[in-house]
């Protein structure tokens, strides 16, 4: 089969979506240690060399337009893979998974897969009042480039659970996304007041500070308060990088 952009892509975004699983798998004890950090490696290879592949294709092509914005608006410091991880890590740990199985094995096509998006609407409408279900079904609208319906779900969600800070940060992310960074940022200082220790919060306020020279200390108090919190996380390397840059 020829190798094209779209191939890849959707093989890099299987694999992003398996290591998502593999760190829940680890948050909930269903995986050992050593077996964690042998298939993160492998995927974490894999997506390398899909990078690779992608970039020697965008030599020869050119990029067309993403259907989301959900990567592409952070102009600070972060690229490439590092930017999946970050949208990974600040979705957290809310896409519905089926059963307790482990992705310690192959990762499934997508093929093989029934619809996110139709599982997603089907479990919020059977759960209206689930703050968890509005939450995955942003999350999966936000994958596949809804963002209007996913801001709708994040904000449904801020409705029936006003005091958690989820919901908030995810919908600061969508103005983000949109380019309203500046009621991003209000509403990412109401989640850090309530939430002082929400690490994912602080992370997307250091990205949407770092767009602007103007905002770069605020950007700098974010990513010191998230290494705090998360000293030795997924991300710490990338920010305290980051950090530097800024300086």
């Amino acid at each position: 089969m020829t190798e094209t952009r779209e191939t890849l892509q959707s093989r890099k975004r299987e694999l992003f979506d398996a290591i998502h699983v593999l760190e829940r798998d680890r948050e909930d004890g269903t995986i050992d240690e050593s077996a964690y950090r042998s298939a993160r490696a492998r995927y974490e290879t894999e997506a390398a060399l899909l990078e690779e592949r992608l970039d020697a294709i965008e030599d020869v092509q050119p990029r067309p337009k993403e259907g989301t914005t959900r990567v592409a608006w952070i102009a600070g410091p972060a690229i490439g893979l590092v930017l999946a991880a970050v949208v990974l890590f600040l979705l957290g740990a809310l896409h519905p998974r089926a059963g307790n199985d482990s992705v310690t094995g192959d990762v499934p096509t997508a093929a093989a897969l029934p619809s996110a998006v139709q599982v997603a609407e089907r479990n919020a409408a059977a759960h209206p009042r689930s703050v968890e279900a509005k939450l995955a079904l942003g999350n999966v609208y936000l994958d596949a480039g809804k963002d209007a319906k996913a801001d709708r779900s994040y904000r449904a969600a801020m409705k029936l659970a006003p005091s958690r800070p989820e919901a908030p940060t995810l919908h600061a992310m969508v103005l983000g996304a949109d380019g309203k960074t500046s009621q991003a940022l209000r509403q990412l200082d109401v989640v850090e007041r309530a939430h002082s220790t929400y690490a994912r919060a602080w992370l997307l306020d250091g990205l949407l500070s770092s767009k602007s020279r103007a905002t770069y200390p605020r950007a700098r108090r974010a990513w010191t308060v998230f290494l705090h919190l998360q000293p030795r996380g997924s991300l710490s390397t990338s920010v305290r990088t980051w950090l530097k840059e800024l300086k």
